[in-house]
């Protein structure tokens, strides 16, 4: 069933059995994947989304047959420009590439941080790029922070991007860090 879009007039979904138990903003990321949990939170912070009629916080632990009320900002339509900007690609594939972010770099754009992204550089090498982040986080399945360098990975198609982000939520990706 596919369901209307938040940002066009509020959206009720009912919990179900499967989803008790989960936090609030993942239900919704998995309910309306086409926004980001950033862009959700910030939704429930302004009261965009409300839990039985009552307002919630992103933490907050859904039941079955909770009814929760969606109403979300539109998402930007445009996304970052290409710019010529050197990338370390470590592996690629048709469906994934895992890029070597240097330190310094903003992953996708946000305040402040419209330009020389990685997302700016991704459009840039890659002709395909997964959409299902939104327009103005192609490909991008996790982030680093701006000054962390490391292993990034990429989707080249929304099926891996669904793939990769569900390891990632369920925590069966493994990590390693290094702090000097």
């Amino acid at each position: 069933m596919t369901l209307p879009d938040p940002a066009q007039a509020p959206v009720d979904v009912t919990v179900s059995e499967e989803h008790a138990g989960v936090r609030l903003d993942w239900f919704i990321a998995q309910t309306f994947p086409s926004y980001s949990r950033t862009h959700i939170r910030k939704s429930i912070n302004v009261q965009g989304v409300r839990v039985n009629g009552k307002r919630a916080k992103a933490a907050m632990r859904v039941n079955a047959g909770d009814v929760v009320t969606v109403s979300l900002p539109e998402l930007a339509r445009e996304g970052p420009l290409p710019a010529a900007i050197p990338l370390e690609i470590l592996y690629e594939d048709d469906a994934i590439a895992v890029i070597n972010k240097p330190p310094g770099m903003v992953v996708h754009p946000g305040r402040g941080h419209w330009e020389g992204t990685l997302a700016s550089a991704l459009r840039h090498h890659f002709d395909e790029l997964s959409e299902f982040g939104g327009p103005t986080r192609p490909g991008i399945v996790h982030r680093l922070d701006r000054d962390t360098s490391g292993a990034i990975v990429i989707a080249k198609n929304d099926i891996a991007h669904h793939r990769l982000a569900a390891q990632f939520a369920e925590r069966t990706i493994e990590k390693q860090y290094l702090a000097i």
